[in-house]
């Protein structure tokens, strides 16, 4: 990187706000949050690790399945490796802001390219998490139904009590710092499904999927034995890797409501390896233990018992409380969109936090009813935004910045980033293609009992 100590790129760009309430410094809180408590060293570890994980815990099987159990926790590995680098950069972004003003991640891109960052950034977030939403919303859909079984077997009205509960929900939470406090039972039931209840029913059903129908093989250290390698399951499997760790959507907000924004990175690092623990135990077990060919999510592969209950209500209370948390951004952007309008009528609806709620959840709601399969949300959402945004956007984004932000760290994960990002990109999204094309993945079977 250049050597400008200091300095930090377009900084008369990087000082110009989207938005007119959009410029609390990192570690500050709105006047209206005075008496509001930041998140602590602990709360920034636990929503860091629950973010997503609910999901990838019970789709990393998949993954590993067919990418081998020696190769795919080496991708996951390597896969958290590079977004944390790229997520370290972020960080010291943020730190290096003069009065540490960066408060969402726009505002990071604006002290990296100014203007042009700043939008790129905004709207890449705020695509991925309108995309995100629609993958919880489905997973918590398909865990209900398995729960209730008949005659409540269509997954179609199950996304639609889950609208009605979200929206409940959303309608009282309204913090980082209260969502932070109830990631903590997501957090538990994490841990005990990684660690108990999926290497339990690993071994207790592990004759019942060998005699089964779905069971195709078993599975090889390195991808999936012969005629089980199709090109497009790969790409779903890297989809799914991707999925898994994606902490850069609620970096620079949550490290704005930081009591100490300097322990984030360690908080990170921490959280960074608890996840990947979280993920191998249950992904490389299901893999050897149940061929390579499990279904994801691999909680519905399980029969219909009270191992198999259980973790599906897990599964759903964790993927309640991930979108939860993923909502909170959105919904502050809608708000301050509607807060900055022209219209009077749209700044008064600004005022009212149940309005500022429903197009993030209608939209997620919309795009479920129409992709209904959860494995293409995955694949179409780690191809068009999180691979991107993890790796060569950044890097891009920097790019453009003309190189000038000095945060003390070597540019080679940057360009790393550029050269692996893109053709894994064209890669995972041209395999999402070929799902939403094949009418058995796309048919969402029984979504509204035959209709």
């Amino acid at each position: 990187m250049n050597e400008m100590a200091g300095e930090t790129g377009d900084t008369s760009s990087a000082s110009t706000p989207l938005m007119q309430d959009d410029i609390t410094p990192v570690g500050k809180k709105d006047s209206a949050d005075s008496t509001t408590k930041g998140l602590s060293f602990w709360n920034i570890f636990i929503t860091q690790v629950v973010f997503d994980t609910s999901g990838a815990i019970v789709t990393i099987p998949t993954a590993i399945g067919q990418l081998g159990y020696v190769l795919g926790p080496i991708a996951l590995i390597l896969w958290c490796l590079l977004a944390y680098c790229m997520n370290c950069f972020l960080l010291d972004v943020m730190m290096s802001a003069p009065n540490r003003r960066c408060k969402n991640f726009g505002d990071v891109g604006a002290e990296i390219a100014g203007k042009r960052g700043r939008n790129l950034f905004r709207f890449i977030q705020m695509l991925n998490l309108v995309l995100f939403l629609p993958t919880l919303m489905s997973l918590q859909a398909e865990s209900w139904q398995y729960v209730f079984n008949d005659p409540w077997k269509c997954s179609g009205y199950w996304t639609l009590i889950v609208f009605g509960g979200l929206l409940i929900m959303l309608s009282f939470l309204r913090r980082w710092r209260e969502t932070a406090l109830i990631a903590i039972i997501s957090l538990g039931l994490s841990i005990v499904k990684s660690s108990i209840l999926l290497p339990y029913s690993y071994v207790e059903y592990q004759h019942d999927v060998l005699v089964s129908d779905s069971y195709l093989g078993q599975a090889s250290a390195f991808g999936a034995p012969s005629g089980g390698n199709q090109w497009y399951l790969v790409a779903q499997a890297l989809s799914l890797i991707c999925y898994s760790y994606t902490p850069v959507f609620i970096l620079a907000e949550t490290m704005a409501v930081a009591d100490d924004p300097v322990c984030y990175k360690k908080a990170l690092g921490w959280a960074t390896i608890v996840q990947i623990l979280l993920y191998l135990v249950p992904g490389i077990m299901g893999a050897v233990m149940w061929g390579y060919s499990i279904e994801s999510p691999v909680t519905l592969e399980i029969p219909h018992d009270a191992i198999g209950i259980l973790l599906n209500v897990f599964v759903a209370i964790a993927s309640c409380i991930d979108y939860i948390i993923a909502s909170l951004v959105v919904t502050e952007f809608t708000r301050l969109l509607m807060a900055n309008s022209k219209y009077a009528f749209m700044q008064r609806v600004s005022k009212y936090h149940i309005l500022t709620v429903l197009p993030g959840i209608v939209f997620a709601l919309l795009v479920v009813l129409l992709f209904r399969n959860f494995g293409n949300l995955v694949g179409i959402l780690s191809g068009l935004t999180i691979v991107g945004t993890n790796t060569y956007i950044i890097s891009i984004c920097w790019l453009l910045g003309g190189r000038k932000v000095v945060v003390g760290q070597k540019s080679w994960p940057l360009y790393t980033a550029l050269a692996l990002g893109i053709p894994l990109t064209i890669f995972i999204i041209a395999g999402s293609i070929h799902g939403l094309t094949d009418a058995n993945s796309s048919s969402g079977e029984d979504f509204f009992c035959g209709s």
